[in-house]
């Protein structure tokens, strides 16, 4: 048995091969080493790892089993497998998207695999489903030039040998779709998608995804189940700038607090420079059309939410626009004050004219 010692000794004689991310050339190609089964038993940073292991500079990205947008999907006898997944975004260092597959036994050894990307694209934020002894993996955001915002990438992986192949669909897909809950209805043969963003190609923009999808696996034909009757539109500025609102809002908390800081005096005098309001009135008001509602959240994490006759109307605030959902049906008076409000609200606060854009 290798002990601890001896364990550390070879890790650092063979980190520097494997301290960056590799494609495999096979599929699939097994790719376990010592290097990094211990950053998946250990969890540890591309940074960190260099620390403890490395020599000389660090070497970028480095290989990470901490990432985002990674599927877990555990089987009968205990072992987990976790496939793709992204780490850190794209401005940093270490940002990079696996397209590998790593499998942990319940007696704790750590197997890998590995994949041309043509065979199986760089993959996060998909979904996962088990059936049958294969792993159906539907959607990922991807790097941006992979993306076909006419096509919705689904692969299988065969727990037999842990190769993937591309499950070839037709019919009405859902486009570029990520994020979202996938279940199986056995009965169907068929898995169902729900929630998540998704491509509008109207508008070549990513927006939430308020369709049902089926992909029916013995026709392999993609239908849309079921569409929400929700009504959606965002806010922008017509002159196509980033937006005050974080801004604004820092100044008026500042006041209304009144514990002043050099950000939100910062902030203050670039509002001053550029006409906008940092009145508490108006910025707190620009959630609240002349209609009876009422509030059900207020600004967790930038969202906001009002009820109108028992629909709810979501606000997602970003620096970018504000995205308008309403889940559900009212009148078409009430969809065109909401516009109305929202145009006047934000164009005032702003001191430059708002448009709707339709989603």
């Amino acid at each position: 048995m290798t002990n601890t010692n001896d364990r550390s000794k070879l890790i650092r004689e063979q980190f520097s091969q494997w301290c960056k991310p590799k494609r495999g050339t096979l599929n699939p190609e097994i790719m376990t080493n010592i290097v990094w089964a211990d950053l998946v038993e250990n969890g540890y940073s591309p940074h960190r790892a260099h620390k403890i292991y490395g020599v000389g500079d660090k070497q970028s990205p480095g290989w990470c089993f901490g990432r985002f947008g990674q599927s877990e999907t555990r089987l009968s006898d205990g072992s987990a497998i976790f496939i793709g997944g992204e780490h850190e975004d794209h401005y940093d260092e270490d940002f990079y998207i696996y397209n590998d597959v790593i499998v942990k036994s319940p007696d704790g050894h750590t197997s890998i695999y590995g994949y041309p990307k043509e065979v199986f694209p760089p993959t996060d934020s998909h979904s996962a489903t088990l059936i049958d002894g294969k792993i159906y993996i539907i959607g990922c955001i991807g790097y941006p030039e992979q993306r076909n915002f006419e096509d919705t990438p689904v692969y299988v992986l065969s727990l037999d040998d842990y190769s993937i192949s591309r499950f070839e669909a037709s019919g009405t897909p859902p486009n570029w779709l990520y994020k979202h809950s996938a279940r199986f209805v056995r009965e169907e043969n068929a898995i169902y998608c729900e929630g998540g963003k998704i491509e509008n190609i109207e508008i070549s923009e990513l927006v939430e995804n308020i369709t049902t999808w089926r992909l029916c696996l013995t026709s392999g034909v993609w239908t849309a189940v079921e569409k929400k009757p929700w009504s959606r539109w965002r806010l922008i500025r017509e002159d196509g700038q980033t937006n005050n609102l974080y801004a604004i809002g820092r100044v008026v908390s500042s006041e209304r607090s009144g514990r002043k800081d050099k950000y939100s005096e910062a902030y203050k005098a670039e509002l001053i420079q550029k006409d906008c309001l940092h009145d508490a009135a108006a910025y707190q008001s620009r959630y609240a059309p002349p209609i009876d509602h009422d509030v059900v959240q207020n600004d967790i994490n930038r969202c906001y939410k009002i009820s109108i006759e028992g629909v709810i109307v979501r606000y997602e605030e970003n620096s970018l626009d504000i995205t308008v959902t309403v889940e559900g049906e009212l009148p078409k008076s009430v969809i065109a004050t909401l516009k109305t409000h929202g145009l006047a609200a934000f164009s005032r606060l702003e001191a430059t004219p708002y448009k709707v854009v339709e989603l």
